[in-house]
């Protein structure tokens, strides 16, 4: 990790410190109007980061997300669980939400998200009365049925990855 920063920062200093110093000679306003703009850029960047680091969002669809790979912490609404690899996690619609990766390992998370909405798989998908009342079987074959697909869903992810 380190190597990748010190190669890139090197190359970054081939190209940026030549160019910096022909401006300089020849446009030196530039140079004043090109660091304020990096500046404000930065600023922007980590304005950014602080935010999406404290304001959890929410959206519209429900989520489901499989961790293929890390560990770290996941705040739904005002309860804080944690998330660790092979993990299958179900997102309600418009539960305000963030997930915060473990910083003390050099692992990075990687989480493979699915969106939809209620309507996305026809009315009764999600009501297990209408659905077992359609199918003519109980409640719980249907909530049997459902843990097996995730049982399935999670095999077939972790083949994948």
């Amino acid at each position: 990790m380190l190597w990748a920063i010190t190669k890139g920062s090197f190359i970054n200093k081939l190209i940026i410190l030549p160019i910096a110093f022909l401006l300089s000679a020849f446009l030196p306003q530039a140079v004043i109007v090109l660091l304020l703009l990096g500046g404000l850029y930065l600023a922007y960047e980590g304005a950014e980061k602080i935010y999406e680091f404290v304001v959890p969002h929410q959206h519209e669809e429900i989520q489901v997300s499989y961790i293929a790979e890390g560990e770290g912490t996941l705040v739904v609404g005002d309860t804080v669980n944690h998330y660790k690899k092979g993990d299958v996690l179900v997102i309600g619609s418009k539960l305000p939400h963030v997930f915060k990766s473990e910083v003390n390992t050099n692992k990075k998370s990687l989480m493979l998200s699915l969106f939809f909405t209620e309507s996305s798989f026809g009315k009764h998908f999600f009501k297990l009365e209408e659905l077992s009342q359609q199918f003519n079987i109980s409640r719980e074959r249907v909530r049997q049925i459902e843990e097996k697909a995730i049982e399935k869903l999670q095999k077939e992810i972790s083949n994948i990855t």
